[in-house]
């Protein structure tokens, strides 16, 4: 799946991916080579289902950073 079905399935900001990827709170199994697009597999969507779920019963990044 590209970001945009993520997007859409989860209802997550693409920035929000992004700023998980960045802050090392997530990383794609496929991630972006020389620019390419990241393939999201299933595993994937479940981390970041995962991440959602924690994020709104009040963690914060760093919080997350930390477990």
């Amino acid at each position: 799946m590209q970001t945009k079905d993520i997007v859409q399935l989860l209802g997550i900001e693409e920035n929000k991916i992004k700023d998980y990827i960045r802050s090392n709170v997530f990383s794609p199994e496929n991630p972006s080579v020389n620019g390419s697009r990241i393939n999201y597999t299933d595993r994937d969507i479940e981390k970041l289902k995962c991440l959602m779920v924690l994020r709104s019963a009040g963690l914060t990044v760093k919080d997350l950073q930390e477990l």
